[in-house]
């Protein structure tokens, strides 16, 4: 029962208590002078019951009033000692990262993971998110002299890390941007809505049924990337390199893949409406059955050995010089806007 709610009620239980005292103490004082001594006898217990039922009610309320104030501070006493244990884990963890044995390492990861997923603080879960972050990017720089190797087991574990983190609003997308990260490996689905991997090397990288909403992924290698089934509505793949890349069933609407090199991509069933494939290269790239409505393929500079069977096309813009080449049907032929 609200405090507000309980004192009211008190103050009209004394205010109705004083009004039967006064009653009772007419009555027993008219008793009195009439000599009836029974009335009197009665109107003096009652007035005795109804002061020993306000004081009753007052020490009750007082009783109530300090539970409530000892369950609150038990409360407050509680989360600070979660607060502290918290903090003393997540020193623990990151202090682990730190260690040049890998299994530790892991063991640290794992640790921030179990934190992620038990604190109920938005603000601590990004906290922990940040130094996973760090820690990816740490171990991930890019480096120009060599060849692009998998990557290892317990930045994989940082990557589960990553993808595994409870959805709540963030201060900032995720950084991973000119990073190593050839052979990822994201868990199914994987959380990386609005993250930024420009210019990073993503080849190879397994990233199937992903959230991958408004993010960045320009002048990135996608190369061979297997990402069946990922949202990428809203996203940016300019100049991304989609060699080999399968795109089968993946939602691309309003995606942005100007001048990126798409040779042998898989978009198989894809959502691309909206989207813009401007002067791309296109080579050998599966159509079969893609939503391509109001795609923009102008300016593209080639379109060859491009499978369109069963695409829906309705209002894609194609400013090629000859489209009899391109090797769509007679519906589709009908359904382009064809602009030489």
């Amino acid at each position: 029962m609200p405090k507000t709610f309980t004192s009211y009620l008190i103050g009209f239980l004394v205010i109705l208590a004083l009004v039967l005292v006064t009653l009772l103490l007419y009555v027993a004082f008219d008793s009195y002078r009439s000599g009836n001594q029974e009335l009197f006898v009665d109107s003096a217990v009652g007035v005795i019951a109804i002061i020993a039922a306000v004081v009753a009610g007052w020490r009750a309320s007082l009783l109530q009033e300090r539970l409530q104030h000892d369950r609150e501070e038990a409360r407050r006493s509680a989360s600070r000692l979660e607060k502290q244990r918290l903090d003393e884990r997540f020193a623990e963890a990151v202090q682990h990262l730190s260690s040049e044995k890998t299994e530790t390492q892991i063991g640290g990861l794992l640790a921030l993971d179990r934190m992620l997923h038990s604190t109920p603080s938005v603000e601590e879960r990004w906290q922990i998110t940040q130094m996973v972050e760090f820690y990816i990017r740490r171990k991930c720089l890019m480096d120009s002299m060599q060849d692009p190797i998998p990557l290892p087991e317990h930045v994989q574990v940082a990557v589960q890390v990553i993808c595994k983190r409870p959805l709540s609003k963030e201060p900032r997308p995720l950084n991973l941007s000119n990073l190593a990260l050839c052979s990822l490996r994201a868990p199914s689905p994987a959380n990386l809505a609005s993250a930024d991997f420009s210019g990073s090397d993503l080849s190879n990288s397994i990233i199937r049924m992903a959230c991958l909403t408004n993010s960045n992924f320009e002048d990135t290698n996608l190369s061979g990337a297997q990402m069946d089934g990922a949202d990428l509505s809203k996203s940016n793949l300019t100049s991304a390199n989609l060699t080999r890349t399968r795109l089968s069933s993946a939602r691309l609407t309003q995606a942005k893949l100007d001048s990126a090199l798409l040779t042998g991509t898989d978009f198989e069933n894809a959502q691309l409406e909206d989207a813009s494939l401007t002067s791309s290269t296109l080579s050998e790239v599966a159509f079969r059955s893609a939503h391509l409505a109001h795609v923009d393929f102008s300016s593209t500079e080639s379109i060859t050995r491009t499978d369109f069977t069963g695409a829906r096309m309705a209002g894609a813009s194609m400013r090629v010089t000859d489209i009899s080449n391109v090797g769509l049907s007679s519906r589709q032929k009908a359904e382009v806007d064809h602009l030489p």
